[in-house]
């Protein structure tokens, strides 16, 4: 059997800047860490190739593993799903970036349009999974830079973590990109008309209203649930 080199022998805890080997310890540092690294967003333009998206997975990781924005150098699967070989990685990676290219990076484009597009491309980067860790993560920030470029605001606080893990696996599996393109969605605001807003689930909430009401199927039970949930709202401010 290959020994995996990014874990410490006999355990199944990642390599680490710290040199801690238990997992739950490790859990804990890596989540302080980058989620103070991803409110630290990068705010200059960033090159939209396989390079800049390198160094953003170096920019949320670089202090907690030394290998942080480095392609993996061994083949991964997550249950029965099977991620890009690592031999693969650098040519498929640079085809994703060139597909980005000839959309003309996003740019003119409705929110919904933009939503479309992104999700099957921020759904290809997923299935390439060129990281050993933290290809979500990545991919989120990589989302907001590539919005912000192209005129939209994208607030990662908005995302129900279980339905982007679901949309994601989903279009990971079958291809079908339209649960991942409304989650794009729903987090996309207009700074301006949302800044009254405090409360990010409420804010959801309020996204999710807008977002199914627009939507072409009105027996969509997500939105029946969501009306539900308006009407209990407006009887308890009563």
């Amino acid at each position: 059997m290959i020994e995996d080199p990014y874990v410490y022998p006999g355990t199944e805890v990642l390599r680490n800047n710290y040199g801690i080997k238990d997992k739950e310890q490790l859990d804990i540092v890596e989540n302080i860490i980058t989620k103070a690294q991803m409110r630290g967003v990068i705010q200059e333009p960033i090159s939209m190739d396989a390079h800049s998206y390198q160094n953003i997975h170096k920019h949320i990781f670089g202090k907690v593993y030394p290998w942080a924005g480095e392609l993996r150098i061994v083949d991964m699967s997550k249950g029965d799903s099977f991620f890009c070989r690592a031999e693969r990685l650098v040519p498929e990676m640079n085809k994703r970036f060139e597909l980005i290219k000839d959309d003309n990076y996003l740019k003119n484009l409705s929110e919904k349009e933009f939503a479309q597009k992104a999700a099957e491309h921020i759904s290809e980067l997923n299935a390439i999974h060129p990281f050993p860790e933290g290809n979500g993560r990545t991919n989120r920030l990589f989302l907001e830079n590539i919005a912000r470029q192209a005129g939209h605001h994208f607030d990662q606080r908005l995302l129900d973590p279980q339905n982007w893990n679901d949309s994601s696996i989903d279009s990971f599996k079958h291809q079908d990109y339209k649960l991942l393109a409304s989650e794009i969605e729903i987090a996309i605001v207009d700074p301006e008309k949302t800044k009254n807003f405090t409360d990010p689930v409420k804010l959801r909430h309020a996204r999710e209203i807008e977002y199914y009401k627009t939507t072409p199927d009105k027996n969509n039970p997500v939105l029946e649930t969501l009306r539900k949930q308006d009407r209990d709202d407006h009887d308890r401010s009563r």
